[in-house]
This record gives structure tokens, C-alpha cells and sequence, in this order.
């Protein structure tokens, strides 16, 4: 069992990885929610670097979603 605990990275504004650009705000929230996820990814993947890539991909993913829809979603938290 894999116990590695990670640090929400701090990245740049306009992060882009292959997933797509996250939004500074939409960053922000992803890592403060970090901490709880990265929780709940150990007890259940005991791999904290794939749940980092999932979170990673969810937050390009509301970037996109929030881009695409001009604002509307507002809870980045939910």
C-alpha cells in the first residue's frame, strides 16, 4: 500500500497540461478541495498521484465547461 502523501502543486496562472487550461480560479478551488480528495483517494486507489491526475483533469474539465457556458457555473467547489 502505497502511502504518499502529496501537496496540491503550485502552478502558474493558465496552467495547461494535456488535459486542457485550468482557470486560476477554478485552481484555487480544486486545491483547496485537495485535502479531502487526496483523502479519500488513498483509502480508495492508494495511488495519490493518478487521484492528483483525476483532479487535474476535473478542474481542465470546469475550465472548459465554465469557458463554454460564459460564467454560469459559479460553485467551482461542487
Amino acid at each position: 500500500m502505497d502511502s504518499t502523501r502529496l501537496s496540491w502543486p503550485s502552478l502558474d496562472e493558465g496552467y495547461t497540461d494535456e488535459f486542457g487550461v485550468i482557470c486560476p480560479e477554478v485552481y484555487r478551488a480544486a486545491g483547496e478541495l485537495w485535502p479531502q480528495a487526496e483523502g479519500f483517494v488513498h483509502s480508495k486507489l492508494h495511488d495519490c498521484p493518478a487521484g492528483m491526475e483525476l483532479m487535474l483533469k476535473a478542474a481542465a474539465t470546469v475550465s472548459r465547461k465554465r469557458l463554454e457556458h460564459q460564467d454560469q457555473i459559479r460553485d467551482l467547489k461542487a
